[in-house]
């Protein structure tokens, strides 16, 4: 899991006010439970997010979820109005990570339109399947600087899942256009469930969505920045090596990042 939520802290300081402040406590809220299911069903799970102020490269927070972060600029915030500077930075210093990890079976999981940028620039380098949540849409607020990104996020996973079946039909339909048999539809039990779903009933399907043939995945959840035009030909910075590798994994096998 990539978020640019705090997990096991307070929540990063906003510009947006409390409606944004729901907006991530909901986020936070779906990738801790998804995290604690799919360790329930025997996965091993893993965080990434940015690294804010003096914060810990690496640490287990709530519910023993590891938590690992990168840094991607020297910010204690995500600014409104240019979220995205720092992505470059992220990108190379989680790439560097993947790179001398070793670990084996990976599938991104990314969650909102933010977290689709990164998600697709690690899949794109390192060649790994892509699952991407949108939660919600821009064509749906009228977005339209959003909808460019989100298309290409959207074209470049492999599965993207829809909480709702009227997500679903706004993704495959004109403002989207992705091809049907790309989108599942995997409700979200908040609000005591839908249908009586559990979040061991959502671990599930993603697990199934996740390797649909054979074999385990390994599934690194990201939630991070939406690029602005010319974000991406911004230097990376020296790369997680410099927080030292100590705690660098040897392969791993039915694991969840």
């Amino acid at each position: 899991m990539i978020s640019t939520r705090k997990y096991g802290r307070p929540a990063p300081v906003s510009q947006d006010g409390d409606a944004a402040s729901a907006v991530a406590a909901a986020e936070r809220t779906y990738v801790t439970e998804l995290s604690t299911a799919l360790v329930a069903l025997g996965h091993s799970v893993e965080i990434w997010t940015l690294q804010f102020d003096s914060e810990p490269h690496m640490e287990v927070a709530e519910r023993g979820l590891p938590v690992r972060r990168f840094r991607g600029g020297e910010i204690g915030y995500i600014p409104k109005r240019r979220p995205c500077a720092w992505i470059p930075r992220w990108v190379t210093n989680a790439g560097t990570y993947l790179a001398l990890a070793r670990r084996a079976n990976i599938t991104l999981v990314t969650h909102d339109w933010e977290a689709g940028i990164a998600g697709k620039l690690l899949a794109s380098e390192f060649g790994l399947p892509l699952i991407y949540v949108p939660h919600s849409l821009g064509q749906s607020t009228l977005e339209s600087g959003r909808v460019r990104e989100e298309r290409e996020v959207l074209g470049a996973a492999s599965t993207v899942v829809a909480t709702t079946p009227g997500q679903r039909d706004l993704l495959v339909g004109n403002a989207y256009g992705v091809p049907a048999q790309r989108v599942a539809i995997i409700p979200s039990p908040f609000g005591g469930g839908a249908d009586g779903l559990t979040w061991t009933d959502v671990a599930f399907r993603f697990v199934e969505v996740a390797q649909p043939r054979s074999g385990s995945a390994t599934l690194c959840h990201a939630a991070v920045g939406p690029a602005l035009a010319g974000d991406l030909s911004e230097g990376g910075g020296a790369g997680y090596v410099e927080a030292g590798l100590a705690n660098c994994p040897v392969t791993v096998n039915d694991s969840i990042l």
